[in-house]
């Protein structure tokens, strides 16, 4: 494993809001106030060819991470712990999992759908993206900081998990594998900011202030 969290290794409390609080004591790998910190969108294609960028993605909280289906060395263990993850949440929670593929050429709808079933399932929205050949994987591993590379034959790939609130703002960010608990937590305190269609505009106005 490559660890591509290098930015994570000082934890940004630049907020002032109950949420970033929570975020703290759920103590991810880093997080940073809402609106410090916008995630780089991008559009690309699904397994089934259909394009999905991460902004219409907007009022819903996303987890980001980056994965291989013919991995079976540490996206197993962290598929399964997605899977622990969203069973937490009811299917009415504005929640969305978004997984850039790290092995396009690996990636069909069929050992997509096997290695989700055989890690649990996901019950959530989710989005399994491969790209389309033009190099638009590469510009979005090198706008997360992931970094992959085949060493004697084995690809060895970041598969960081970020979570991004309903304004396209990153928030947090653990490295894998991670404990279930802290993003389950992580993720019930962003999800309380897009209840509502003012929960956003409160908490930056709290941070401002």
């Amino acid at each position: 494993m490559i660890a591509s969290l290098a930015a994570f290794t000082t934890v940004h409390l630049t907020g002032c809001n109950t949420t970033q609080t929570a975020l703290a004591a759920a103590r991810p790998d880093a997080i940073w106030a809402p609106g410090a910190r916008a995630a780089p969108d991008f559009t690309l294609r699904d397994v089934a060819g259909t394009p999905v960028s991460l902004s219409q993605q907007r009022g819903r909280v996303v987890l980001l991470t980056f994965l291989d289906s013919a991995c079976r060395q540490s996206c197993p263990v962290e598929g399964a712990e997605l899977s622990q993850t969203l069973r937490q949440f009811d299917r009415a929670v504005p929640l969305s999992l978004i997984v850039v593929s790290v092995e396009p050429g690996a990636d069909t709808p069929a050992s997509v759908r096997s290695v989700v079933a055989s890690w649990g399932g996901w019950r959530a929205d989710w989005h399994w993206l491969v790209g389309s050949g033009d190099g638009g994987l590469q510009r979005v591993w090198a706008a997360y900081g992931i970094a992959v590379a085949e060493q004697q034959g084995t690809l060895l790939h970041g598969s960081d998990l970020f979570l991004i609130d309903g304004q396209g703002y990153q928030r947090a960010g653990f490295r894998a594998p991670f404990l279930v608990s802290p993003v389950v937590e992580s993720v019930r305190d962003l999800a309380k900011e897009v209840s509502g269609p003012s929960g956003v505009m409160r908490s930056l106005a709290a941070c401002s202030g």
